[in-house]
């Protein structure tokens, strides 16, 4: 039995946190390295969205199952509402997800999460 116990602290460790894990890459010095990472990310995703600006999927918050899920759902739906009706999108990137509206001919960018963030950080509705 303690083999066990070593596998699970040797998973928390390598990969949920602990000092070789999720912990160890967040600190102050790298993330102005982190930040440029971002930037170049986003880069590559507005050239991607301009020259096929469908290449992200339809965004899967929209059919959620709980209550905060539908409360977020709901407030994108009101942000498309107030843009003219757009379709919801998702791009993926590599630790962060874009959520933004297509049009036929231009792409709006609504918000932008982390993989780890549990929802999009959008506007309060004014209704």
């Amino acid at each position: 039995m303690p083999r066990s116990i070593d596998r699970r602290r040797r998973l928390r460790g390598s990969r949920f946190g602990g000092e070789t894990g999720i912990d160890a890459n967040q600190d102050p010095t790298s993330a102005s390295a982190r930040f440029k990472k971002l930037q170049a990310e986003l880069v590559k995703a507005r050239a991607l969205l301009s020259f096929a600006p469908t290449s992200g999927r339809p965004a899967r918050f929209l059919d959620a199952k709980s209550g905060w899920g539908q409360f977020q759902a709901e407030q994108a739906r009101q942000m498309a509402r107030a843009l003219g009706q757009s379709e919801l999108r998702e791009l993926v990137l590599v630790r962060h997800l874009l959520l933004y509206a297509h049009f036929e001919r231009e792409e709006v960018l609504l918000s932008i999460r982390h993989e780890r963030q549990l929802g999009y950080g959008l506007p309060k509705s004014s209704t």
